[in-house]
C-alpha cells in the first residue's frame, strides 16, 4: 500500500487563519511597537516554516510519501530520503485528519506524519483507515 501525500487547500487555510488570527492577538497586546513587531516577525516566520514542511510552498513536504510491505515494515520518502525501515507506533484519526507517528530503531527517533483527508484521494483515505486497524500494521 502506497500513500502519496498532495498539497491540501484545507491545511493551508488553516495554517493562514490561525497564523493570521495569533497576529491579530499579539497585535492587541497592550505592549509596546518593537516587541510587537518582534513578535509578528517570528508568526511570520513560523507560518513560512509551517508551509515548508508540509508543502504548501513550491517545495516538497518533508515526508511526500509513505507505503507498507508485506511485513509490516513502513518506508517514508520525502525531502530526506529515509532509507531505513520504520514501525507505526501510534494513529490518531480526528475526522478530515490523521496524524501517524512512526519510530526509527536504528537512529532511535519519531517522525510524525500528518494525512489531511483532501491531500489523499477517497479511495486511499479508506485503504489507510482500514490498514490502520489492522494489527498486524503496528511494531
Amino acid at each position: 500500500m502506497t500513500v502519496t501525500l498532495q498539497r491540501s487547500r484545507g491545511l493551508l487555510l488553516y495554517l493562514l487563519l490561525a497564523h493570521g488570527l495569533a497576529g491579530i492577538l499579539i497585535s492587541m497586546l497592550s505592549l509596546n511597537g518593537v516587541l510587537i513587531m518582534l513578535l509578528d516577525l517570528l508568526l511570520v516566520v513560523s507560518l513560512l516554516l509551517s508551509c515548508r514542511r508540509y508543502g504548501c510552498l513550491d517545495e516538497q513536504a518533508v515526508i511526500s510519501q509513505f507505503h507498507c510491505d508485506g511485513d509490516g515494515r513502513w518506508f517514508l520518502q520525502g525531502i530526506h530520503s529515509h532509507k531505513e525501515a520504520w514501525r507505526l507506533r501510534n494513529s490518531v484519526i480526528l475526522g478530515p485528519l490523521m496524524l501517524l507517528s512512526f519510530s526509527s530503531k536504528a537512529q532511535k527517533r519519531m517522525q510524525p506524519v500528518l494525512v489531511i483527508r483532501d491531500a489523499v484521494d477517497a479511495e486511499t483515505w479508506r485503504q489507510l483507515c482500514l490498514r490502520l486497524r489492522d494489527p498486524e500494521s503496528w511494531g
